[in-house]
């Protein structure tokens, strides 16, 4: 397996076939996905959110979804995303942790090491993240990985707060 990112504590790796199962575990607890939609019930389900998933991965361009991994373990903690913001051009960076994962520190750790990349290849100008207005958690994530809050946004569905961090030109990340 080839690993795409490597954190003090974690990694990130290319989503394969095998996932399937994986990705159900995550997305079928209504506590991880409380703030995103309705757990998926049944396999199927996570089946047509896989290949979505695998429909919008552009990893050549350094864009997708990665699963996470501890290093230390290999245990699947849950993924990260640098891809496209819903319909738009913005670059959204985000994640999915298993709850037992929680409060550890990872979502900060590895959206850093993430920002950084996004930032270095495929040199973004700029990368924004979503989160629903309630969820105090992961907006205190963006705002510690160097996110400023930018706008309320209409995005799957839903109005979500909009953050935003720019590269300025001949800085290196992190800037702040």
């Amino acid at each position: 397996m080839k690993k795409f990112l490597v954190s003090e504590r974690l990694y990130l790796r290319e989503i394969s076939e095998d996932d399937l199962h994986l990705l159900f575990e995550l997305h079928r607890d209504a506590e991880v996905m409380e703030y995103i939609r309705p757990p998926e019930t049944t396999i199927e389900e996570t089946a047509v959110t896989f290949k979505r998933i695998q429909s919008t991965n552009k990893y050549k361009e350094g864009l997708g979804l990665w699963m996470c991994h501890e290093n230390s373990s290999d245990l699947f903690i849950g993924w990260f995303i640098l891809k496209n913001l819903d319909d738009t051009d913005d670059i959204e960076i985000g994640y999915r942790l298993h709850k037992k994962f929680w409060g550890k520190g990872f979502a900060t750790e590895m959206s850093k090491v993430l920002l950084k990349k996004g930032f270095e290849n495929p040199k973004l100008e700029k990368i924004v993240g979503a989160t629903h207005p309630a969820n105090k958690a992961s907006q205190h994530v963006l705002e510690k990985i160097g996110m400023k809050f930018a706008r309320i946004q209409h995005v799957y569905r839903t109005d979500a707060w909009i953050y935003e961090c720019f590269n300025p030109r001949g800085m290196s990340y992190p800037f702040f």
